[in-house]
């Protein structure tokens, strides 16, 4: 997740949500649980970055690109932490 970050060179709207949705997984990681409000925060950001105009620019593209790349990344990592949480109980 590290190297999507390390391609984000531009400031757009999504980029900021991005990390604030990190932040938030981040203060919320710590328990045994994760939060289903967290599955659908990142479901959510995925449905309105669907509904945005097509970006205008070859850096808007892969400014966008590069964050639902880190969405998909997220994501994965917060599955497999309820599937070692499973495994583990």
């Amino acid at each position: 997740m590290r190297r999507c970050f390390e391609r984000l060179y531009a400031s757009y709207n999504q980029t900021l949500i991005a990390a604030d949705l990190t932040d938030m997984i981040a203060i919320n990681f710590q328990g045994l649980e994760i939060s289903e409000e967290l599955s659908q925060q990142i479901q959510e950001y995925r449905s309105a970055l669907r509904l945005l105009p097509l970006p205008l620019t070859r850096e808007e593209f892969e400014n966008r690109a590069t964050v639902y790349e880190y969405l998909n990344d997220l994501e994965h990592f917060l599955n497999a932490k309820s599937t070692l949480i499973e495994e583990m109980i």
